[in-house]
């Protein structure tokens, strides 16, 4: 569905999946998404008319994430069943079929030049791929442990991967060496979030911490305490000053990251918040969660903004457009939701 974020006015129907979605992926443009649903599909849509441009169904069971190329040409998909597929997204034609992991692949992220794509999942491996002819280039091993969280780091040196045991692991891609690797957390890495200025990374558990780390030499810089419950989905601010967190403890929460101090909470949920996302502009915080809501609110004060309701179940995920003037929402209801929302200058 489409709606109008202002007046919560419905615009449109964007699509009406009848399955579980899992997640929603914008293109770098901003004028098309992708979106994974629990029937092993993913549909490519016109963010702006709604219409199915694509629908890529050759996985034999749940995708477990996605990844846009940087140039917008590619789409990743990896799953539980050991591939990791790309796709044209200019056409919905599968282009490469990537088989050397031996079970189920749990992430996939492209490096910011777009020339190398990590891989990794429960054959506790990280494996780089080069993008240019489609081959294994490198593999990273850690030792028994699956793979939860990936990210590269803003400038491409760095890959964080953080692991179902609690370890935070930095892979310097340059020098093909981990650079740094330390217990970050005594139990599930949930999210990992690099600073926009690549200098911090944070990590939020199964145990409701959140840790801010130096990434130049895996320092705690910072302890967020307070949440009571796992912690699903961080988000920075685009000036890394803050730091918004999602927890199932049915708040939001942002942070003042340099003082560790609880800025603002945000409890108007009533069942657990499983992400958050902060407008490009800075301006706004998006949240959602189970109680089938999305929440927009000012980011400086914490006033509620509005109330965008419209989801038959939980709100699963969050993603801003790059321009910050539409929010994409997915829910367990089997449909994708678009608000349109007009950027501050």
């Amino acid at each position: 569905r489409l709606w109008q974020a202002g007046s919560g006015m419905e615009i449109e129907l964007l699509a009406d999946i009848q399955q579980t979605v899992d997640q929603v992926i914008w293109h770098p443009d901003g004028d098309q998404i992708i979106v994974s649903g629990s029937d092993s599909s993913l549909r490519v849509l016109d963010a702006g008319s709604g219409e199915l441009l694509h629908q890529l169904e050759t996985h034999t069971s749940s995708m477990l994430d996605l990844a846009w190329s940087p140039d917008g040409n590619w789409i990743t998909s990896a799953n539980s069943d050991t591939n990791v597929r790309i796709w044209d997204a200019g056409t919905g034609e599968m282009a490469q079929l990537l088989k050397e992991h031996e079970y189920g692949v749990y992430s996939v992220d492209w490096s910011p030049d777009g020339r190398v794509l990590a891989s990794s999942g429960d054959d506790s491996t990280v494996r780089f791929w080069g993008t240019d002819v489609w081959w294994q280039m490198g593999i990273w091993w850690l030792e028994e442990d699956a793979v939860s969280a990936l990210e590269w780091s803003p400038d491409g040196v760095l890959l964080a991967a953080g692991d179902n045991v609690g370890n935070l692991h930095l892979y310097d891609v340059e020098s093909d060496a981990v650079a740094e690797s330390w217990m970050a957390h005594q139990g599930y890495i949930y999210d990992v979030a690099w600073s926009p200025d690549g200098q911090r990374l944070a990590t939020s558990s199964d145990h409701g911490e959140i840790s801010i780390w130096q990434a130049a030499d895996g320092r705690l810089q910072q302890q967020l305490e307070g949440h009571e419950d796992s912690v699903a989905g961080l988000s920075w601010s685009p000036d890394g000053l803050r730091l918004a967190s999602a927890s199932f403890d049915q708040t939001v929460r942002i942070w003042d990251v340099e003082s560790g101090e609880t800025k603002i909470t945000l409890p108007d949920h009533h069942e657990l918040v499983t992400d958050v996302a902060w407008s490009p502009d800075g301006q706004r915080i998006a949240s959602g969660g189970w109680d089938n809501q999305v929440r927009l609110w000012e980011a400086s004060t914490g006033r509620p903004l509005q109330l965008l309701a419209g989801h038959l179940a939980a709100v699963v995920s969050l993603a801003w457009s790059p321009e910050g003037d539409r929010l994409a929402s997915g829910s367990e209801d089997g449909t994708i939701i678009i608000w349109g929302w007009e950027p501050t200058p």
